[in-house]
């Protein structure tokens, strides 16, 4: 596991996949998750292409919220709340904002 995994799964985690079935956030697309988590969309694409193989992740054709054609978005799966990746939450304490980079805690 690296860091740019936990930043994605951190990231994505602050969405409910069940909400975006049809229509999600511009959040959730691979440029939207670079802008949230301050990484260049080339090293978000390598790690959620990564992240989806590991079925942590998965993505979703859906309409993104005011557009008028269907985008890829990524939302985690059980799995990847589940899989334990949390844990390194106790030791570097990352927050989140939909619309902003994110930060870490002292």
């Amino acid at each position: 596991m690296t860091a740019k995994w936990v930043l994605v799964l951190k990231y994505l985690g602050d969405f409910n996949p069940e909400q975006h079935e049809y229509v999600a956030p511009f959040s959730l697309t691979q440029d939207g998750i670079a802008e949230g988590v301050g990484i260049s969309r080339a090293h978000v694409s390598l790690v959620l292409k990564d992240l989806v193989g590991r079925g942590l992740v998965e993505d979703r054709l859906v309409y993104i919220v005011g557009g008028k054609r269907r985008r890829k978005v990524y939302v985690v799966t059980r799995r990847g709340v589940g899989g334990g990746w949390y844990v390194l939450n106790d030791f570097v304490p990352i927050t989140f904002s939909a619309q902003q980079s994110f930060s870490v805690r002292s």
